[in-house]
């Protein structure tokens, strides 16, 4: 009797534990990279995955380990290969409501226009305006040495030809560094917000601004399910020319509806 009621109350806990956020990935717990949603996968400049066919030394997401030994996700895409990434709550969000999305993660080696967090759009009437509302990439550092400056990228307008650059920091490959982007849905209200190593970030709006909370249209079209977040390795290079091979390793990822959610992996909230 004891056993059983033993056993009734772990699965409790872990039942607790699950729902109290939409996604949740732990590497240290041997979690499979699965659970965070349908991965997506393209090969060689864009080409389709072919139909049946697994992840190969060339593309994949997996749970592994990184250089030091320690549990993580090692994505990986060879170069002129394009895609490795999980498209998270895919036609699960709505608007009107606050998504909040943290990660622990280390990037290895990354090439121009490597997208390695999407919030992206799949309204039919405006992806040709605004496909993409926020991204993490990188670009080219300061003194042209390569591309290892990270930005967050974003169209709060919703209209084409808007999207620019509102935050930006250099990173060093082989560090680990955490991430919170916090999403607010509202047509009229939205906004986003960026968390790194803890700290709300300062970015900076179309007039110049400095601000913690851009304001902005990021669920063009306002209906269910038009835009989700996204994370892994995409990008095609230079001019679109085949990019270099790309590698990282993620820790953590939790998706939540508050701020205590993505605070639950250690570093990414400070405040």
């Amino acid at each position: 009797m004891r056993t059983l009621r033993a056993c009734l109350l772990s699965a409790l806990c872990l039942t607790s534990a699950t729902a109290k956020y939409l996604v949740s990935y732990n590497a240290s717990a041997g979690d499979d990279p699965s659970i965070l949603g349908l991965l997506n996968v393209n090969g060689w400049n864009r080409d389709d995955w072919p139909k049946g066919q697994g992840q190969n030394n060339s593309l994949y997401f997996k749970t592994a380990t990184d250089p030091e030994g320690v549990p993580a996700a090692h994505v990986h895409k060879s170069a002129h290969f394009t895609r490795a990434e999980y498209h998270m709550l895919k036609d699960k969000t709505v608007v009107d409501m606050t998504y909040y999305v943290g990660y622990r993660v280390r990037f290895d080696a990354v090439d121009y226009q490597t997208f390695v967090w999407q919030w992206k759009n799949y309204d039919g009437s405006t992806i040709e305006a605004d496909n993409v509302p926020a991204v993490l990439t990188f670009r080219k550092d300061g003194d042209d040495s390569d591309y290892h400056t990270i930005v967050l990228q974003a169209n709060p307008s919703a209209k084409a030809g808007d999207a620019r650059v509102v935050w930006s920091q250099e990173l060093t490959m082989g560090k680990t560094y955490t991430f919170g982007l916090v999403v607010n849905t509202s047509q009229k209200g939205g906004y986003i917000q960026l968390y790194f190593d803890g700290a709300l970030a300062t970015m900076t709006d179309a007039s110049g601004q400095k601000t913690k909370k851009l304001a902005g249209n990021f669920f063009p079209g306002g209906k269910s399910a038009n835009s989700s977040p996204k994370i892994g390795l995409y990008g095609n290079g230079l001019n679109n020319k085949g990019a270099a091979a790309c590698d990282l390793y993620i820790y953590n990822v939790i998706v939540g509806t508050t701020l205590a959610n993505i605070a639950d992996i250690p570093g990414v909230v400070n405040e």
